[in-house]
């Protein structure tokens, strides 16, 4: 599931720099080439009617906070997949943890085994003593 929702993020963040960042940042070009030529030859006279001026305005106010909802809604997508990243990535880590943890428990295990199960020489050496003088 997280392979399906690591590829879903990743399409979408492709889909997101085509259709959404491209376009904004093709007007941040427009506004600073506007600004720039504005600093260098001075404010420009409007040559259209008022009322097509304020509506460009605007509509241009739109545009803008159009953006900065789909910058802020990139930012959250973006926080959410590296979140998604660090959670798969502890629990990659915890349950490398439990399994070394088991593997010492096994071990522990064998050699408490070994401990406890008597070797052959040492029953021999046990058997063979008691038979003693006389048996």
């Amino acid at each position: 599931m997280a392979d399906g929702v690591k590829g879903a993020t990743i399409q979408l963040a492709t889909d997101i720099g085509e259709t959404i960042i491209k376009p904004v940042t093709d007007e941040i070009g427009k506004a600073l080439e506007t600004g720039v030529s504005t600093v260098i030859h001075g404010p420009q006279q409007p040559l259209v009617d008022p009322k097509i001026q304020a509506q460009k305005k605007v509509d241009e106010e739109k545009r803008r906070q159009w953006a900065l909802r789909v910058i802020d809604w990139n930012k959250k997508l973006t926080d959410d997949a590296q979140k998604i990243r660090m959670q798969n990535q502890q629990k990659k880590i915890e349950e490398s943890q439990v399994k070394q943890q088991e593997e010492q428990v096994k071990q522990y295990k064998v050699e408490e085994k070994k401990k406890q199960t008597p070797s052959a020489l040492a029953v021999r050496n046990t058997t063979e003593s008691r038979k003693g003088v006389g048996g």
